[in-house]
């Protein structure tokens, strides 16, 4: 159970920062216990999820079932950089993945 000191109401859409729906998604995640760059949920990151990546960033196939995991550089989004880092990860055991995004 999470427990906010305000309502969900005081989250403004219209602000221009995190929406109410991004909160949600990260508190969901966050209690899933995701795995940053874990895109297919089976608890290791692994070159299927390097996969998954490519097909949703290049091809624009359909999201990965944990897109928030699919940010591992913590910039908002999920874009080329995000794969240069997963790839870096997994086949040259350089960086680190970051989890999520980071406003």
């Amino acid at each position: 159970m999470v427990f906010f000191g305000f309502g969900s109401e005081a989250m403004a859409n219209d602000l221009g920062y995190t929406t109410r729906e991004q909160v949600f998604e990260r508190v969901f995640n966050w209690l899933l216990g995701y795995t940053p760059g874990d895109l297919n949920l089976d608890r290791e990151v692994n070159p299927l999820d390097v996969v998954l990546m490519v097909n949703y960033v290049y091809l624009s196939l359909n999201p990965p079932p944990c897109l928030n995991a699919a940010d591992v550089n913590t910039d908002c989004e999920v874009n080329p950089v995000d794969v240069t880092v997963l790839v870096n990860y997994v086949y040259l055991s350089r960086g680190r993945l970051l989890p999520g995004c980071v406003q």
